[in-house]
C-alpha cells in the first residue's frame, strides 16, 4: 500500500471508520492516496485491510433522504441558537455564565430563547438562491448560479438595514427585493452580521464585481463562508458538484483559499450524509476532492488535527480549544468534525462543538447541519426544536427544496421567482490576480475591499479628521469620568445623542483637542524650519509646543519655557487663542512630564524614560502626524515620537503611532481594513509592540460581533483610560459603524475615557467620511472652530506642493 500517513495515523483511521460505519457491509474510505476496505468475512466478522476484496464494488448513488436533509437544516439553526449567547466568550466567562459543565441548553440571546444569528440567516438564503436558480434552469434550460447566490446575499444584506437601492447591485434595477423568504419579518434582524461579509456585500451593492477564486476581494479565510455552505448539498447527485458550490458562494465574500476550501469540503460531507453515507466515508469523498485544489494545505491540517484529536479520550473544551477558535473556516470545519467524530448523537455533539470559548455560534452551526444529516431529527431535543426561531420558515424552505429537486417538481410563481429578471452584458475587466500575502489570521476576516468611499480630496479628509476628533471630545467632555449607568440616568436609555453642556457650555473642548492642535502647530513648525534648511529636530518643535500648552494651563512661562529657551513669553499665533487658555481636565502625566521639561529641559524619548505611563494622554493627540511627508513607517515614527515625550511605556507611544498610520492610510483615500493591516505591520516592526497589536487583534474580533453597544465595549480592557485601549475602541466603532454621527456617539457611550475614545475615534471616521459628514448644529457650536479650520488649512499649506515663504508665515509659525 502508498502510505502517505503514517502506521500510527493509519490505525487512528481504522477504530474511527469503524466506529462511524453505517450498517452496510463494505465501504470505501479513500484518504489521499491511502485506500481503506471495511469488510466482512464468511463468518460475518468485519475487518479493514489495505487490498480491496474480492467482491467489493461501490455503492450505488442514492438520493436524498428528506429526514437526513431536514436534520441538517434545523440541527445547524439548534447549534447556531446554543452558540449565540456566548459567542466569542471565554470558557471562564461562560463557566461563570451558565456552571463547571458550561453551556447545557439554550440560554437567552438577542432578547429571547432559540434565537438565530447571521449563520442560520445566510443558510437559509443560500438554500433560497439554489431554489430560485434551479426552477429557472428548468424553465429556461440556463441559469447564472453565481449570480442567483450574489442577489441572495444581497437580499440578506437588505434584512441587516441597508436600502435596497444600495443593497440590490448594479444588475438589478427592481425597486424592492422579491421572494417569499424575506417576507418572514424575523429574518430583518441584525445578528452581529460577520464584517467580511457585510462589507463585501456591501462592496457589490456599489458596484464592485463579484468575488471569485480567480478575481479576490481580499484575503480573509474568515468562518463567514463556510457555516452557510450546507444547502449546496441539494444542487447535485455529484459531490463534486456541491463542492464546487460550496467554494464558489464562499468566494462571493471571502477569498482566501482557507476561506472557501473548507465551505467547499464541508458542502461535500453533507452531500454525501444527506444521501446515507456514513461520516467516514462522506470525509473521504470530502478529502478526494479538496486534495485537487491548490492551497487546501490548512484545510487538510485541521481535518488532521480534528482526526488525531478524537482519539485522545473523553472531549473537554480545553481539548476542543486546542483545534483553534472557529473563527475562521478550517478551524470551524476542524471543530464541528472533532465534536462528531467523538459523540453520538446530535445533542452532545452540538455541546462538544459549542462549549469551547471561540466563535461558538459557527461551529455548533457547521456540526449541527453534519449532525443532523447523520441522525435525522427525531433525536434532537424536543425543546430545542420548540425553542428554536423560525422553526417554521426552516421546515417549510427545507421541504420547499425538497421538492424543487425531487421528481416532480412545483410551479412557484412569486415565492421563488428566476433568479435574474433580465439578462443583461456580463461584467467586463480582467480578472486581478491572486496575491498571497502573509497575514494574521484575526485580521483576515476584515480583510476586504471596502465600498468605495465618498469622493474626497486628501484635504477634506484631514479636515474631516481633526475637526471630527473635536466634535467627538466635544461630545464626550461632559460625562467622561461617568459610569454608562449615570450617562443612561441622565440622558436616557440611549445615552448621549446630543451635546450636552460642559465646561460652562455646549461643544466645549477638552485638553485633547488643545493637544492635537499644539502638535499639528510643532509640526508646522518644524516643517517649516527644515525646509529652510534648519538644522534642529523635529521633536524639539513638538516640545516647545506643548511647553506653550502647559503654559495655558495657569504655568508661568518661565517655568514652562525650558532651560534652553530664553524667550520672554510664547510666541507664534495659535497661543494667541484666549479660549486655550482653560483648564480642561489635563492628565497628570501630561502636567508632569511638561513641567520636569520645564525644569531640567530633558525630552522623554524612545530612550530616555521619564516615567512607565501608557495613558491614553499620548494617543490622543497624535492624528496630525499623518499629515507628515515620508512612508508609513515614518509617519508611524513621528506619532510615536510625539508621544513618547510624555509617555514613556511603550504601549503609551506606539498605540499613537499606530493611530498616525491609520489616518495616514485614510486620508491618501484607503479602506479602513487596510489601514489597520498597515497598522498591526508597522506595529510587528517595534519591539514591545504586543500589548498594543493584542489590543487592536481584540478590536478586530468584537467588530465581527456587528453594531457596538455600551456593554461590548466595556469588554475591552482598560476602558479607553490607556493608551491601546483608547486606540482599539476606537478602532472597534469605526469598524462597526457605516456613517459619522453613529460612530461618535458610540464611542463616547461608555463607562469609561469618553472625550478621548471620542476624539481618536472622531479622527478615524472624519477622514473616513469628510468634514461635510459631520452634523451641522455640532459644528455651529464648536468651541475654536475657526481657529481649528485655519490651522489645517495652514498644515495644509505647509505640507503642500508649495508652501508659503513669506515673512507673515515666519512671524505665524516662527522657528522657535
Amino acid at each position: 500500500m502508498d502510505e502517505w500517513l503514517s502506521d500510527d495515523e493509519l490505525s487512528v483511521l481504522a477504530r474511527l471508520v469503524r466506529r462511524q460505519q453505517a450498517a452496510s457491509g463494505r465501504e470505501a474510505v479513500r484518504v489521499e492516496r491511502v485506500e481503506l476496505f471495511v469488510g466482512t468475512d464468511a463468518g460475518g466478522r468485519r475487518f479493514l485491510t489495505g487490498n480491496p476484496v474480492a467482491d467489493w464494488t461501490p455503492p450505488e448513488p442514492r438520493g436524498v433522504d428528506p429526514r437526513r436533509w431536514r436534520g441538517s437544516l434545523l440541527a445547524g439553526a439548534c447549534g447556531d441558537a446554543l452558540g449565540a449567547p456566548i459567542e466569542s466568550k471565554s470558557m471562564e466567562r461562560v463557566r461563570a455564565m451558565t456552571g463547571p459543565d458550561g453551556i447545557l441548553d439554550f440560554i437567552p440571546a438577542y432578547n429571547g430563547i432559540g434565537m438565530i444569528t447571521d449563520d442560520t440567516q445566510m443558510t437559509l438564503f443560500t438554500l433560497e438562491a439554489l431554489i430560485r436558480a434551479h426552477a429557472e434552469q428548468r424553465h429556461t434550460g440556463e441559469t447564472d448560479l453565481r449570480y442567483g447566490l450574489q442577489l441572495a446575499y444581497q437580499r440578506w444584506l437588505h434584512t441587516q438595514g441597508v436600502p435596497w437601492d444600495k443593497a440590490r447591485g448594479p444588475r438589478d434595477l427592481s425597486e424592492r427585493p422579491d421572494g417569499w423568504l424575506i417576507t418572514n419579518e424575523p429574518l430583518h434582524h441584525r445578528r452581529a452580521p460577520g464584517q467580511t461579509c457585510f462589507f463585501a456585500l456591501k462592496g457589490y451593492g456599489s458596484g464592485v464585481p463579484m468575488g471569485t477564486v480567480e478575481r479576490p476581494l481580499n484575503e480573509s479565510k474568515g468562518c463567514g463562508g463556510v457555516m452557510r455552505a450546507a444547502p449546496a448539498a441539494i444542487w447535485s447527485d455529484d459531490p463534486a458538484e456541491a463542492f464546487e458550490i460550496g467554494v464558489m458562494s464562499a468566494a462571493l465574500t471571502h477569498s482566501h483559499p482557507s476561506g472557501y476550501l473548507p465551505a467547499g469540503t464541508f458542502a461535500a460531507m453533507v452531500h454525501q450524509l444527506v444521501r446515507g453515507a456514513s461520516l467516514g466515508a462522506a470525509l473521504a469523498s470530502a478529502r478526494e476532492l479538496l486534495v485537487g485544489w491548490n492551497g487546501h494545505e490548512e484545510t487538510s491540517a485541521a481535518i488532521d488535527a480534528a482526526i488525531a484529536l478524537a482519539e485522545r479520550g473523553e472531549p473537554t473544551p480545553e481539548k476542543t480549544a486546542t483545534l483553534g477558535g472557529g473563527g475562521v473556516g478550517e478551524t470551524a470545519l476542524s471543530i464541528a468534525l472533532y465534536a462528531a467524530l467523538v459523540t453520538d448523537n446530535p445533542n452532545d455533539a452540538l455541546l462538544v462543538s459549542v462549549n469551547h470559548g471561540g466563535d461558538s455560534d459557527s461551529t455548533a452551526s457547521v456540526c449541527g447541519n453534519l449532525v443532523g444529516a447523520m441522525y435525522g431529527p427525531e433525536q434532537l431535543r424536543p425543546n430545542w426544536l420548540d425553542q428554536l426561531e423560525l422553526r417554521d420558515v426552516i421546515e417549510q424552505i427545507a421541504d420547499d427544496a425538497l421538492a424543487e429537486f425531487g421528481p416532480e417538481p412545483p410551479e412557484w410563481g412569486q415565492k421563488y421567482p428566476p433568479s435574474i429578471p433580465a439578462r443583461e452584458a456580463p461584467e467586463t475587466g480582467p480578472a486581478e490576480p491572486q496575491e498571497h500575502r502573509a497575514r494574521t489570521s484575526l485580521l483576515a476576516a476584515l480583510e476586504t475591499e471596502t465600498p468605495p468611499p465618498p469622493a474626497l480630496t486628501r484635504a477634506e479628509r484631514f479636515r474631516g479628521s481633526i475637526l471630527a476628533g473635536a466634535v467627538g471630545d466635544a461630545l464626550g467632555a461632559a460625562r467622561e469620568f461617568d459610569p454608562m449607568e449615570r450617562i443612561r440616568q441622565l440622558h436616557g436609555p440611549a445615552g448621549i445623542t446630543d451635546l450636552v453642556p460642559a465646561f460652562g457650555g455646549l461643544g466645549k473642548i477638552t485638553d485633547d483637542t488643545q493637544m492635537t492642535l499644539f502638535t499639528l502647530e510643532g509640526l508646522i513648525r518644524g516643517h517649516a524650519h527644515l525646509r529652510r534648511g534648519g538644522q534642529t529636530g523635529l521633536e524639539h518643535f513638538v516640545q516647545s509646543a506643548y511647553q506653550r500648552w502647559l503654559h495655558t494651563q495657569d504655568y508661568a512661562w518661565e517655568d514652562c519655557r525650558g532651560p534652553h529657551d530664553p524667550s520672554p513669553e510664547p510666541d507664534g499665533w495659535l497661543i494667541s487663542h484666549r479660549e486655550l487658555f482653560s483648564r480642561r481636565a489635563p492628565g497628570k502625566t501630561c502636567l508632569t512630564a511638561l513641567m520636569s521639561y520645564g525644569n531640567n529641559g530633558r525630552m522623554g524619548s524612545f530612550t530616555h524614560q521619564l516615567n512607565t505611563s501608557k495613558g491614553c494622554g499620548g494617543v490622543m493627540r497624535t492624528a496630525p502626524a499623518a499629515l507628515w511627508p515620508g512612508d508609513p513607517a515614518a509617519v508611524f515614527g513621528v506619532g510615536a515620537m510625539a508621544a513618547a515625550l510624555s509617555h514613556s511605556h511603550p504601549t503609551g507611544y506606539l498605540s499613537a503611532g499606530a493611530l498616525s498610520v491609520i489616518v495616514r492610510h485614510l486620508i491618501d483615500g484607503g479602506s479602513l481594513p487596510s489601514a489597520v493591516e498597515e497598522a498591526f505591520r508597522q506595529l510587528a516592526r517595534r519591539p514591545q509592540h504586543e500589548e498594543t497589536t493584542a489590543a487592536l487583534r481584540f478590536a478586530v474580533r468584537l467588530a465581527e460581533q456587528g453594531p457596538p453597544t455600551p456593554e461590548k465595549i466595556a469588554t475591552i480592557d482598560g476602558g479607553g483610560w490607556i493608551g491601546e485601549s483608547a486606540l482599539a475602541i476606537a478602532v472597534y466603532v469605526a469598524l462597526t459603524t457605516d456613517n459619522l454621527d453613529d460612530a461618535l456617539l458610540a464611542a463616547v457611550n461608555h463607562s469609561g475615557d469618553s472625550d478621548s475614545t471620542g476624539a481618536i475615534c472622531g479622527n478615524i471616521a472624519g477622514a473616513l467620511y469628510g468634514p461635510n459628514a459631520i452634523r451641522a448644529s455640532w459644528l455651529e457650536r464648536l468651541e475654536l472652530r475657526g481657529a481649528i479650520e485655519e490651522l489645517v488649512a495652514d498644515a495644509l499649506a505647509e505640507f503642500g506642493p508649495e508652501p508659503p515663504t513669506h515673512s507673515l508665515w515666519e512671524r505665524k509659525y516662527p522657528n522657535s
